[in-house]
């Protein structure tokens, strides 16, 4: 009896370790990226942040954020920095900073953000 669970144990662990999970553990979900970006939308009721990476141009969906962050203290157009989730839609960290001086693209993409919000940059 007890050599066939030790056996079972260890087709089952064998097979465990044959199998991408463990890779998929490697590859963490929980990777983050440090990005700067411009709030693009505030959603204070599903504590979420669209943010607009203005390098890039891509506006990502609602990015979760942490429970201690204050939503009501950003607003559509802030600069921050943020760590993004890459294969997750969370927030690690979050702070504003200010925003680049002479940065054709930035200004740009403020300049979008604050006409479809109907204020003018």
């Amino acid at each position: 009896m007890r050599s066939y669970l030790a056996k079972s144990i260890f087709v089952v662990l064998g097979i465990i370790l044959a199998s991408p999970f463990p890779m998929a553990l490697a590859s963490s979900d929980l990777t983050f990226r440090w990005m700067e970006v411009l709030v693009s939308r505030v959603e204070p009721t599903y504590r979420e942040l669209h943010l607009l990476n203005y390098r890039s141009g891509l506006t990502p969906t609602g990015f979760q954020v942490p429970g201690w962050v204050n939503l009501h203290e950003y607003k559509v157009g802030d600069h921050l920095l943020a760590s993004v989730g890459i294969n997750n839609t969370l927030i690690a960290y979050l702070r504003k900073t200010p925003p680049p001086t002479g940065d054709k693209q930035y200004e740009e993409a403020l300049r979008r953000l604050l006409a479809e919000e109907g204020r003018i940059p």
